[in-house]
């Protein structure tokens, strides 16, 4: 699903998530939203999922659940995250939802 291979150049887009914490709450609940930005070189798109609690399982589908729960950690703590590889758009708004920023 991550390839390349079957692609057009239009559907090939890289993924960076932005984490949105809460402050001054536990480690376990801070995450409040990422903003999602997907690039191909050319457009970017960006939309912001708020639930978090499904945000493992719906990221094990563009990479493998361990690297999905790694990413999910490294939001908590407020580090921004390129996943690795490349995705079609269509993929990535479909398995992360949220709402549309522009």
């Amino acid at each position: 699903m991550h390839s390349s291979s079957g692609f057009s150049s239009d559907d090939v887009y890289t993924l960076t998530a932005v984490p949105h914490l809460h402050p001054e709450t536990d480690s376990s609940s801070r995450l409040k939203s990422v903003l999602f930005i997907a690039t191909d070189g050319y457009n970017t798109t960006r939309w912001v999922a708020a639930n978090m609690a499904s945000f493992v399982a719906d990221s094990a589908f563009l990479v493998d659940a361990g690297t999905a729960h790694r990413i999910f950690q490294r939001l908590r703590n407020g580090e921004t995250v390129t996943f690795p590889g490349v995705f079609s758009l269509s993929l990535l708004r479909n398995r992360l939802r949220g709402e549309n920023d522009g």
